[in-house]
């Protein structure tokens, strides 16, 4: 396994808009904003001035989140738990790589009266702004490779260091399913996997991050999406 591979807990910070002057995208913030009697929807999002495909993905999913959280949530929840309110909050960080792909990654916390403590969501949105298209997992790698026993292989090994790691909880959230691997979001030099809170942990563990060095998959990689230099 590389040096270089390490995990952390995802911090719920929207990183600084890139500055424009370096060649990157000027990303413009935008919140989505509802509100009812016993709930509230706050989700913070980026937008690209003249990107009109990234921006309607962005607001797609945007949209998708609010309409999940308003359509589940119970009204039974309010009866019991009066002084309560549900909510969904989001934040947001976002980068434009050197290949002109643009990565964005959504922290949601939602919460419903009765629960015990919020949980966490996450989602991520990867662009191509040479193809106007999103970008899935599947798409970075040559086909027929076997990427997903490789990120597997990688994530277990670092996950199961912990002290407190649960094997078996993590061999099952990290097993080389395309499921376990939606969450992802990419820099010029590596691959971040994004596990979603109880996904490899007990929930009063923070999300999981496990970052790959691109070159440790340069082999699997197709050729447009190799690591910047």
């Amino acid at each position: 396994m590389s040096a270089s591979l390490h995990a952390q807990s995802l911090n719920s910070k929207p990183a600084p808009a890139p500055d424009a002057a370096d060649g990157t995208e000027e990303f413009q913030d935008h919140e989505f904003r509802q509100q009812a009697d016993k709930w509230h929807i706050r989700i913070k999002y980026p937008s690209i001035a003249g990107a009109d495909d990234f921006n309607a993905i962005v607001r797609h999913d945007v949209d998708s989140m609010a309409d999940g959280f308003r359509i589940n949530v119970p009204q039974q929840a309010f009866t019991g738990f009066p002084d309560y309110e549900a909510y969904l909050e989001g934040s947001f960080t976002a980068r434009t790589l050197k290949n002109g792909i643009v990565s964005v990654l959504f922290d949601y916390s939602e919460y419903t009266p009765g629960a015990v403590h919020p949980w966490g969501i996450l989602a991520s949105i990867n662009y191509d702004t040479r193809t106007h298209r999103r970008l899935e997992l599947s798409d970075l790698f040559r086909p027929g490779s076997s990427y997903l026993s490789r990120l597997s292989t990688l994530s277990i090994q670092w996950l199961e260091q912990d002290e407190y790691a649960e094997k078996e909880a993590i061999r099952q959230g990290a097993a080389p399913l395309e499921k376990n691997f939606t969450v992802f979001t990419l820099t010029d030099t590596d691959l971040s996997v994004h596990f979603q809170q109880y996904q490899v942990a007990p929930g009063a563990v923070p999300s999981e991050e496990v970052v790959i060095p691109l070159a440790d998959l340069a082999s699997l990689l197709r050729k447009q999406y190799l690591p910047a230099h």
